[in-house]
């Protein structure tokens, strides 16, 4: 018969080590790979510059048979709007190409009531941005949201 207390103890200590090997192994884990679903992970993975590539290639997929993307500017996601009392939008990414098409690129995980009224707002102000002072003659380059 074992000692009751031996017994205890040791299993305690390989519950114990499990533990700790788990932890390390989680670590290392979430040291290599990002969660593309989370702000910091999505914002490092299409959000920078070092990885436009992988932004570019998401975006031809989306859009297969409206063109071919080969290059991206990153713009600010920051825009306000024209007078100090207007409300500003804040985008996870904004970009334009080379057609200076713009692109905005939404990831939401979270429920948002108004969503698709969200959404519109932030699609209008690129189109905003395109109307220059004087005679306009009302042409608009695409602007394409994309909410995942």
């Amino acid at each position: 018969m074992l000692n009751s207390k031996k017994h205890l103890s040791l299993a305690q200590n390989i519950y114990i080590n499990h533990n700790i090997i788990m932890k390390k192994k989680y670590v290392e884990f979430r040291a290599r790979y990002l969660n593309p679903l989370t702000d910091f992970g999505f914002h490092k993975i299409f959000g920078s510059e070092s990885n436009k590539d992988l932004l570019i290639d998401f975006l031809n997929h989306v859009i297969h048979g409206e063109g071919l993307i080969k290059d991206i500017r990153y713009l600010p996601t920051e825009q306000w709007g024209y007078y100090e009392k207007d409300r500003k939008a804040v985008f996870d990414i904004l970009c334009i190409t080379e057609n200076d098409e713009y692109f905005i690129v939404e990831m939401q995980k979270a429920k948002q009531e108004f969503f698709r009224d969200r959404s519109l707002f932030y699609a209008s102000m690129p189109i905003q941005r395109q109307a220059p002072k004087g005679k306009w003659n009302f042409e608009l380059k695409a602007v394409y949201l994309v909410a995942i």
